[in-house]
């Protein structure tokens, strides 16, 4: 379920030099976003306050609303104390207090309330919450506990550059208008929502098996396969685009082989090891960039005349979607 959201963590105290010692006395701090439903911060949000007049926004470009009372929530105001812990949350920031016997005491109530409260919490509050920020002190040593490590990856490009990407860009959009090309515009798609869903989740990883599964959309809907030999088909049209088998093993045929066994196409509850999730990771974080690289390389292809996804032709809907959607319409009349 958290594959890619359990990541190395590691409890950094503030100041240098100071350690965390166990068995002690401890606080641990979460602070939980957005505020607003929380009476954290007065703001646009989901969640109007009852009695209070309210704007209404709407954007018509995007269909997003949101609402806005005139006098924001008061923040709220919980306790809650059983079985050695002590709970108190003052608008969006929840702090809990123990005594903890261990490091591992320690990281599992933190790992417990990181990933598990806002599960729970989002039945009742409409602007789904998560935990941002956890800090806290043991002993009167205060920390953080952050990520161990990252890989930062960026661009470097000039206003030249990036003149000629967006006209590169719009003399290829005639491309896509072909209905026969109808698998390039999803391919390009596919690609497109795998970077949008790594750039939306309040980490990069939040969304990563959905990520995963639209890097398989994307080889899918190139190279359709027979007889559901999906990743021969993924292999042969690769081969076609001059990748060295090598090339094709390490950073396509896993996205299709795995699409399945990541609780995406199908639920799966396994927990992997560490150096397991570490293997998973470098590959999940590295492939956008060989994918990205594929599709330019199709465009390219399609540009010089030496390659052409395969066509489509224009159907009408049928089979057993079409089905589902006519008994589905007797709930949903037209208005």
């Amino acid at each position: 379920m958290l594959t890619y959201q359990v990541r190395e963590r590691a409890l950094v105290p503030n100041r240098s030099g100071e350690r965390l010692s166990f068995p002690n006395d401890g606080e641990v701090r979460f602070t939980l976003m957005p505020a607003e439903p929380f009476g954290g911060a007065h703001g646009p949000s989901r969640t109007a306050v009852l009695g209070v007049k309210a704007n209404l926004a709407w954007n018509a470009n995007t269909d997003r609303d949101s609402v806005t009372p005139e006098k924001p929530l008061e923040p709220i105001v919980v306790e809650s104390q059983a079985d050695g812990i002590a709970m108190r949350v003052h608008g969006n920031e929840l702090s809990v207090s123990s005594h903890f016997r261990s490091h591992r005491e320690l990281v599992g109530l933190m790992v417990t309330v990181h990933f598990g409260l806002p599960l729970v919490l989002g039945l009742q509050y409409v602007d789904v919450p998560v935990v941002t920020m956890v800090t806290g002190q043991v002993g009167g040593v205060e920390f953080v506990w952050q990520y161990a490590k990252r890989a930062a990856s960026f661009t470097v490009t000039t206003k030249e550059l990036q003149e000629d990407h967006f006209l590169r860009a719009w003399e290829r959009l005639e491309m896509l208008l072909p209905l026969e090309r109808r698998r390039l515009f999803a391919a390009l798609h596919y690609l497109h929502t795998a970077c949008r869903l790594e750039r939306a989740g309040v980490t990069p990883w939040e969304f990563m098996a959905e990520v995963l599964l639209n890097f398989s959309k994307v080889l899918e809907v190139l190279f359709p396969a027979q007889d559901e030999k999906t990743i021969e088909s993924a292999r042969a049209g690769l081969e076609r685009l001059t990748y060295t088998p090598d090339e094709i093993e390490q950073w396509f045929i896993p996205a299709i082989a795995l699409r399945n066994h990541l609780d995406v196409a199908h639920v799966s509850l396994a927990a992997f090891p560490q150096r397991q999730l570490r293997v998973l990771h470098d590959y999940t974080e590295q492939a956008e960039a060989h994918f990205r690289e594929l599709l330019e390389r199709v465009l390219d292809g399609i540009a010089r005349g030496t390659f052409d996804v395969p066509a489509y032709t224009d159907r009408k809907p049928g089979g057993e979607a079409e089905k589902i959607i006519r008994r589905m319409a007797k709930h949903f009349p037209e208005k």
